[in-house]
């Protein structure tokens, strides 16, 4: 039922956003409306990059004897500069945020 109503309301503000009706809400589903999304992202992202960041470390620190340790780096590499894009976007409206709050 909650999912029900829950794509049921998205529908209803898609259809009425592109129709551009009057009733539509002003930023429905814009990023910049939702200051909990920037919070969970930047959260999100500083996990990230401190977990590739020591997954990275750690097999500098133990040595890179075959194809895989290779690999493990070459993804950590992914996840590290992924993780970043994603905090250097999402940071600053967090801390705006966070500051609003105090």
């Amino acid at each position: 039922m909650a999912g029900t109503v829950a794509v049921g309301c998205l529908f209803i503000g898609s259809v009425l956003t592109v129709i551009n009706s009057p009733l539509a809400p002003d930023a429905f589903l814009s990023i910049e409306s939702d200051p909990y999304f920037y919070l969970s992202a930047a959260i999100v992202s500083i996990f990230i990059v401190q977990a590739t960041g020591s997954l990275i470390l750690y097999k500098f620190l133990t040595g890179i004897e075959d194809q895989r340790s290779q690999f493990v780096i070459l993804m950590s590499y992914i996840g590290l500069g992924s993780g970043g894009a994603a905090l250097r976007f999402t940071l600053p409206q967090s801390i705006e945020f966070i500051l609003h709050l105090l």
